[in-house]
C-alpha cells in the first residue's frame, strides 16, 4: 500500500505541476456551478408558474357556483404535474414527456406542455442538470488531459526504466488509477455537492439523492480507470488520445441516442393519436344496465336510495368508458414500459448512459415516471368524474353544483394514486463495467510488465 500511495503522490504531483488539476477544477467547476445556479433559477421560475397555474385552475373550478353538473363535467379540470427540484441535478425526460393533462368527461387526453417542443434541435441535445454536465465534460477532459499517464512515459522510455528498476507493474497501474480518479473527482465534487445541497434544502429526499451522487461518481471512476487502461495499452500518447476521444464520443454522445432509436425500432408503439381516436369512438353510448345497477348498489350503501337518473347514467358512462380506456390503452402503456426496460438494458453498453438512466430513475424523472404520471392522471380523471356525478345522483330535482361539491371533486383528484414504477435496471451497467474495469486493469498490468523487456 505504501508503494501505491507513493505512485499516487508522484502522479498527482505531476498533474499539479503541469496545471492539469487546476484546468480540471476550473473548467468543470465553473461550468458545473453555472449549470446548478441556472437550473435552480429555472426551477424556481417554472415551479412558481406551475403552482400559480394550478391555483388559478382550482380557483376557477371553485368559482363555478351553481353551474350545471353535466356542463362542469365537460368543462373538465386541469392537473399540473409538480416539478421536482431534482431537475437541478438532472432534467431526465422532463422536457419531453408533457406535464399537464386535461381531465374531462368520457375522454382521456394526452399530456400537454412539452418543453422540448419549444426548443431547437441544438437546445434539446445539450445536457441539462449538473449530473449530465459532469458526465459529459469530465470524461472528455480526462481523455484530453490524462491520456498520457502511461503512453507518454512509454514513449519517453521512463516506463521501461521504472519497471527494470523494480517498480511492481500492479502498483504503477493502481497508483496511477487512483490519481486519475482523484483528478476526475477534483472537478466534479464541488458542483455535484452544490447541486445536492440545493436539492436537499428544497425538499429533495436524501436517500435517492445519495444514490444519484454515487452513480455519477461511479461512472467517473469507471471512465478514469478506462483512461489508464487505454493509456497502458497504447504505445504513443497520440494513439491514446484518439482512442479515448472515440470512446467518449461513442459512450457519451452516440450510444444513448442510438439506443433510443434502436428501442423504437425493436419495440414500436401504436400511434397515440390512433389509440385516442379509438377510445373516443369506444366511449360513445357506453351506458350498460350492469353498470347502472352497480352504481345504484354503490349509492345505496351510502344511503342514497332514490338517486337522480341523470347522475346514475353519467356514473355508469364513466365506469364503462374507463373500462374501454383500460382495454384500448393497455398495449400503449405496456409498450412504453417495455421500451423503458429495454433502454435500461441497452444503457449497459455505456457506463455513462447507465449512470444517467439510474440517476433519472431514483430522482423520479425517467420515462418510467412519465408513464406513472399519465396513469395517475387517468385515475384522477375517473375519480373526479365519479365524485362529480355522484353529487348529481344525490340530488332529487336540481342538477347544479355548489362549493361543497366542487371541493369534493378536487379532494377526489388529490387522493388518486397509482403503483410506483419498477426499479430501473440500469444499475446492472455499472456493475458490468466494474468487472470489465477490473479485467482491464489486470490486462494493463501484464502489458506494463512487458515494457521492461
Amino acid at each position: 500500500m505504501t508503494q501505491v500511495l507513493h505512485v499516487f503522490r508522484h502522479q498527482w504531483a505531476d498533474f499539479w505541476r503541469r496545471g492539469i488539476v487546476l484546468a480540471m477544477a476550473l473548467s468543470v467547476g465553473l461550468v458545473g456551478i453555472a449549470s446548478v445556479l441556472l437550473e435552480w433559477q429555472a426551477w424556481h421560475q417554472e415551479d412558481a408558474t406551475r403552482q400559480a397555474m394550478q391555483a388559478q385552475e382550482r380557483s376557477q373550478w371553485l368559482a363555478l357556483e351553481d353551474t350545471h353538473i353535466h356542463k362542469a363535467a365537460h368543462r373538465g379540470y386541469f392537473v399540473i404535474r409538480d416539478m421536482s427540484v431534482g431537475v437541478v441535478l438532472d432534467r431526465g425526460v422532463w422536457d419531453f414527456g408533457g406535464s399537464a393533462i386535461w381531465l374531462e368527461a368520457h375522454r382521456r387526453n394526452a399530456p400537454l406542455l412539452r418543453a422540448a417542443d419549444d426548443a431547437g434541435i441544438l437546445a434539446r441535445a445539450v445536457p441539462r442538470g449538473v449530473g449530465p454536465v459532469c458526465l459529459w465534460l469530465v470524461p472528455l477532459l480526462i481523455a484530453v488531459l490524462a491520456h498520457g499517464v502511461f503512453a507518454s512515459e512509454r514513449a519517453q522510455g521512463s516506463l521501461a526504466f521504472a519497471i527494470s528498476s523494480g517498480a511492481p507493474p500492479g502498483t504503477l497501474v493502481l497508483g496511477k488509477s487512483l490519481a486519475t480518479i482523484a483528478l476526475a473527482w477534483a472537478g466534479a465534487l464541488l458542483p455535484l455537492g452544490l447541486g445536492m445541497a440545493i436539492a436537499l434544502a428544497n425538499g429533495q429526499e436524501a436517500a435517492p439523492t445519495a444514490v444519484w451522487l454515487v452513480a455519477t461518481l461511479a461512472a467517473l471512476v469507471l471512465f478514469a480507470v478506462g483512461t489508464v487502461i487505454v493509456s497502458a495499452l497504447c504505445t504513443r500518447p497520440f494513439q491514446a488520445l484518439i482512442a479515448l476521444l472515440l470512446i467518449w464520443f461513442v459512450f457519451v454522445v452516440v450510444w444513448p441516442r442510438l439506443a433510443a432509436d434502436l428501442t423504437g425500432q425493436l419495440l414500436p408503439l401504436p400511434s397515440s393519436q390512433t389509440v385516442r381516436v379509438e377510445a373516443e369512438v369506444a366511449s360513445e353510448g357506453l351506458v350498460s344496465d350492469e353498470s347502472k345497477d352497480l352504481v345504484r348498489t354503490m349509492l345505496a350503501t351510502k344511503g342514497v336510495t332514490s338517486p337522480n337518473s341523470g347522475g346514475v347514467s353519467a356514473m355508469a358512462a364513466e365506469i364503462d368508458a374507463a373500462a374501454a380506456f383500460k382495454r384500448i390503452f393497455a398495449p400503449l402503456e405496456e409498450g412504453k414500459q417495455n421500451q423503458a426496460r429495454l433502454l435500461d438494458v441497452l444503457s449497459w453498453l455505456s457506463p455513462i448512459g447507465a449512470a444517467d438512466r439510474l440517476g433519472d430513475s431514483v430522482l423520479h424523472l425517467s420515462d418510467h415516471d412519465q408513464a406513472v404520471f399519465e396513469a395517475r392522471a387517468e385515475a384522477m380523471r375517473f375519480a373526479t368524474q365519479m365524485a362529480l356525478n355522484e353529487g348529481w345522483a344525490e340530488q332529487t330535482k336540481s342538477a347544479r353544483g355548489d362549493a361543497v361539491l366542487w371541493q369534493k371533486v378536487i379532494d377526489a383528484a388529490d387522493k388518486a394514486t397509482v403503483q410506483r414504477p419498477p426499479k430501473s435496471l440500469a444499475w446492472g451497467g455499472l456493475v458490468l463495467w466494474g468487472f470489465i474495469s477490473v479485467w482491464g486493469l489486470i490486462s494493463a498490468r501484464s502489458v506494463i510488465a512487458r515494457s521492461a523487456v
